[in-house]
């Protein structure tokens, strides 16, 4: 089974939009970010500000290495 390419743009599109947009939501507020972390416990409270930040930049990441994949693609389309 294979998914249509313009499909598969949209839902790539799609949850990296998902992303950015949990990603500024943590970055206007990181504290309030890191207190949210800090209420599931599963880490000691001393881990907490530098696991928020680390979520922080994966999704920052992923985001970015997304949107770099898609340029490059659309480049090579051209």
């Amino acid at each position: 089974m294979t998914i249509d390419a313009a499909a598969a743009a949209r839902l790539i599109s799609a949850v990296t939009l998902l992303f950015a947009f949990s990603v500024s939501h943590k970055i206007r507020s990181p504290q309030h970010f890191a207190a949210v972390l800090a209420d599931y416990q599963i880490m000691p409270d001393g881990l907490v500000p530098a696991a928020s930040w680390v979520v922080i930049s994966a999704e920052l990441a992923v985001v970015a290495l997304v949107l770099l994949g898609q340029a490059a693609a659309a480049l090579m389309l051209a």
